[in-house]
């Protein structure tokens, strides 16, 4: 498995804690033109895995493999055995494609991670189309463009003859996706240290997180240069009202025009949103200290949903206040939340306390207006994050 160069002790530890647990219960990258329609070396569907029969949401849960729910039925409805760390998942417009980044095997010279393509009715994966490690990865509003955060692998000779991986500058690449195989359009460096990144929807300015050091950077994609950063930090450790960036995943709205950083603190947390379109942000902090995992907007844009350990929070953002705080039964890390709002999905990586499900991985879906528990669903990988994908269009004829 190749070192994410983030290397944020928070993240670390809290992986580290959750695989001990489970344990315990039970580059050189070049850009590659595909080579054909499927690639053979590339990950497949396994036998007696149906292909997609019926349109609608799914759930894909995600850590070295994809397990994939229907979201109505409850019932598994395929998977893909990617054998490579899944940092991120992204979906074409007609729910056709998906596009998947990873950092790689447990093998290095196996593979080093890489931006897959996959078809989303056959569960089959097209093409390898990029060889470096991958951050994260975004569908740009109006599904012509992908964008991707990667890194490149380098490794220098330590006494002895071990090697140990360099950090290297994070790339952010856009590419075309209108055709069968996407092509690059145009690279920058984007800076060291990075966890996630979003987009606006004129493609002119991007926003790059670093957590490690709290800051939010901007770039002016065009011109490839950075403003001043945005310090995410506040408060005073004096008095325990202190904040910092959480170690978490931006949060970006279905259309792509509204994001959040998730703060923590030991008495106040919070989440600062951006307007991608009007450049603006505004800071919510909240009397109630934890350590949120994840977040997602409500469909409706009026409300945030951020989950911390064994609770979520629902945000009214235009009054600035929590609305309620919802008691959960293990602790979740992921969050998807359905098309219209009616459902909530969490993703537990490692169950401790839901006596059917113990050491293994869990979905967890709720009510999207009571928050009310409706089913649970049990997975046989660690559930790294929750990628809902949206109904595949029927091809054209």
């Amino acid at each position: 498995m190749i070192q994410d160069p983030i290397g944020t002790a928070a993240d670390r530890d809290s992986w580290g804690l959750l695989a001990f647990a489970a344990a315990a219960i039970l580059l050189a990258g070049a850009w590659a033109r595909a080579p054909g329609a499927e690639s053979p070396a590339g990950p497949k569907a396994p036998a007696g895995i149906q292909p997609r029969a019926v349109a609608g949401e799914e759930i894909w849960a995600a850590h070295d493999q994809i397990l994939i729910f229907d979201a109505k039925s409850r019932e598994k409805a395929g998977e893909i055995a990617i054998d490579e760390v899944v940092n991120g998942i992204a979906f074409s417009k007609d729910g056709t494609r998906a596009f998947i980044g990873t950092s790689g095997s447990k093998d290095p010279n196996k593979s080093l991670g890489g931006l897959y393509m996959a078809d989303t009715r056959t569960r089959r994966i097209l093409s390898k189309v990029t060889s470096d490690p991958v951050k994260d990865l975004h569908v740009h509003p109006g599904g012509k463009r992908l964008h991707v955060l990667d890194w490149k692998v380098r490794q220098e000779e330590r006494p002895g003859g071990k090697k140990r991986p360099v950090k290297e500058q994070f790339q952010l690449h856009t590419l075309e996706i209108t055709e069968a195989e996407p092509r690059r359009l145009f690279t920058v460096a984007a800076g060291m240290d990075l966890y996630d990144f979003a987009v606006s929807p004129d493609e002119r300015t991007a926003w790059l997180l670093d957590p490690g050091h709290s800051l939010l950077r901007i770039m002016d994609l065009p011109a490839g240069t950075f403003a001043d950063p945005i310090d995410l930090s506040g408060g005073r450790r004096a008095d325990g009202t202190n904040f910092e960036a959480a170690p978490a995943k931006l949060v970006v709205d279905t259309a792509r025009r509204h994001a959040g950083v998730l703060l923590n603190g030991p008495a106040r947390v919070g989440v600062l949103l951006l307007d991608l379109d009007q450049r603006i942000r505004k800071l919510v902090l909240i009397q109630n200290g934890s350590n949120l995992r994840a977040g997602r907007f409500t469909p409706d844009g009026k409300r945030f949903l951020a989950v911390s350990l064994e609770r979520l929070l629902v945000l009214d953002l235009e009054a600035g206040r929590l609305l309620k705080s919802v008691p959960l039964k293990e602790s979740f890390t992921s969050i998807a939340i359905s098309d219209n709002g009616k459902e909530i999905y969490l993703g537990a990586p490692v169950v401790m306390k839901t006596r059917d499900f113990l050491g293994g991985g869990m979905v967890e879906v709720r009510d999207g207006e009571s928050f009310a528990p409706l089913t649970q669903m049990a997975t046989s990988i660690t559930v790294k994050f929750i990628a809902l994908a949206p109904p595949a269009q029927s091809p054209e004829r």
